[in-house]
């Protein structure tokens, strides 16, 4: 760790600095070479501005928070989706047989192949899709598509199974949007990084010219 880090990040490198800052404020702003009115003001702003940046250190900072906060929220939303797509994507549901009774030999022929069909397609999609999940990437779903049903008759266990698929994922996907937006927002970008080492710095000069100033106030009694 460099002397300027030290300086930036302890509390007694800090209120050294304040202390030096205050000491030749002192000694050469209101003691030996104290500037005029008008010097005092082109003082102020500048200061104002170093303080400024001080204080978008602290603004960053903030939204970093809530980006974890959000975060931690949304996780546990994005497990439970998790968990609801293991259970929707089990091929074992799909390996069924019919007997004779409410179909024709013919329709129970016809909807086994449907059955047949989406059970080859869960054991295609289902590894590489929940890999993508527990990587919490969005599901890419012009990637794969249903197998075409030739079913002619309703099976309404089988219609409810493959209709409630494609929303679960449609609504993983519009968590995964919220998660990667909150996990980009909680990163600190170079600037900021600059702003959160140099803030403290920022604010202790800050405090220290206002002291220098009131003591230049006080010794030629212009408050």
């Amino acid at each position: 760790m460099t002397g300027v880090e030290k300086i930036v990040t302890t509390p007694l490198g800090l209120f050294s600095v304040f202390l030096a800052i205050l000491f030749l404020g002192w000694l050469f702003m209101v003691k030996l070479f104290p500037p005029n009115a008008r010097a005092w003001r082109k003082l102020d702003l500048i200061c104002i501005l170093v303080a400024s940046i001080g204080i978008l250190g602290i603004t960053s900072g903030n939204r970093r928070f809530l980006c974890e906060r959000e975060l931690s929220e949304i996780e546990p939303r994005i497990g439970q989706y998790e968990r609801r797509l293991r259970s929707e994507l089990n091929p074992g549901v799909y390996d069924r047989f019919f007997n004779s009774g409410l179909y024709s030999s013919q329709e129970i022929e016809l909807i086994e192949e449907d059955y047949s069909k989406m059970s080859l397609w869960m054991r295609y999609y289902r590894d590489t899709i929940l890999t993508v999940v527990e990587n919490r990437i969005l599901i890419d779903t012009t990637t794969f598509e249903y197998p075409t049903f030739n079913m002619r008759v309703s099976d309404r266990d089988f219609r409810r199974k493959i209709d409630n698929l494609m929303p679960i994922i449609l609504e993983y996907n519009q968590f995964i949007d919220e998660y990667d937006r909150f996990k980009e927002g909680r990163k600190k970008k170079f600037f900021e990084i600059l702003y959160d080492f140099l803030s403290p710095l920022f604010i202790t000069i800050g405090l220290a010219y206002q002291i220098v100033r009131w003591l230049w106030e006080n010794k030629n009694g212009a408050l």
